[in-house]
Formats: C-alpha cells, sequence, structure tokens
C-alpha cells in the first residue's frame, strides 16, 4: 500500500482523489490517517455502520431485542402509519 505525506495531500489532493486506492498518509514519517476509495453506495454504508459508535450501540440494542423477542411484524409496523 502507498504511502504518501500530509504535505503531499495538502498540495495535490485532486491528482491523489483520481488514483482511487487505499493509502496511507504519515505525519512526520509516522502514519497518521487512511484513505479508503468507495466504488459504491454501499462501500459507504458499510463504513459508516462498521466506524460509528451510534450505529454499533442501536444494532448491539437490536440484537438483545431479538434474543429476548422484543420484535414486532413489518405489517404491524406499519399499521396506522401513513406512508
Amino acid at each position: 500500500m502507498e504511502t504518501i505525506t500530509v504535505r503531499d495531500i495538502r498540495l495535490n489532493f485532486p491528482k491523489i482523489a483520481l488514483r482511487k486506492k487505499p493509502m496511507i498518509i504519515a505525519r512526520r514519517g509516522k502514519p497518521c490517517f487512511g484513505i479508503i476509495p468507495f466504488s459504491n453506495d454501499t462501500d459507504v454504508e458499510d463504513f459508516i455502520i462498521a466506524n460509528s459508535p451510534h450505529i454499533g450501540r442501536l444494532l448491539k440494542k437490536a440484537e438483545r431485542d431479538i434474543e429476548v423477542g422484543k420484535t414486532i411484524s413489518i405489517e404491524d409496523y406499519f399499521k396506522g402509519r401513513r406512508i
């Protein structure tokens, strides 16, 4: 994987973004950030889900609810709602 400097990013971001490949960004010779290109909307959604503490908590709560049977059918959910 290619490593580039923060300075390179600052001076050449448009060209670097067109490369569309993962890169490590280094500051003072030490890795500090990463660039991960997304090829489609699913990649973006997967990244957000994997890296959002809030979404992670919601998913864990949902899994616990499913385990204890605290669920409703989709029909019941939409009953009485205006869509």
